[in-house]
């Protein structure tokens, strides 16, 4: 099994250093604004991603970000990722 390097492919950025989402995530829409059912857009390292605001917390579309970001690591490689992390 391959070991999945601990950076993001063309993201470059080491995830085990990387601040919290919400502190790199920056909305281009005002946080403070936050409106139930609500679709906006976010920036995660520099990629705009979709963002919904689901029961008043902000969500991010989980298959944008593993048809950009996580383009290339296999499914098992971000599963085991995710269960070592807890």
């Amino acid at each position: 099994m391959e070991s999945m390097p601990g950076h993001l492919g063309d993201a470059g950025r080491d995830a085990s250093s990387s601040p919290t989402l919400k502190q790199d995530a920056q909305s281009f829409s005002s946080s403070s604004s936050l409106k139930p059912n609500q679709v906006s857009e976010t920036s995660l390292y520099g990629v705009p991603i979709v963002s919904l605001v689901i029961d008043g917390k902000e969500r991010l579309c989980l298959a944008q970000i593993s048809n950009t970001l996580l383009k290339n690591y296999s499914y098992n490689e971000i599963h085991n990722r995710r269960v070592a992390l807890g």
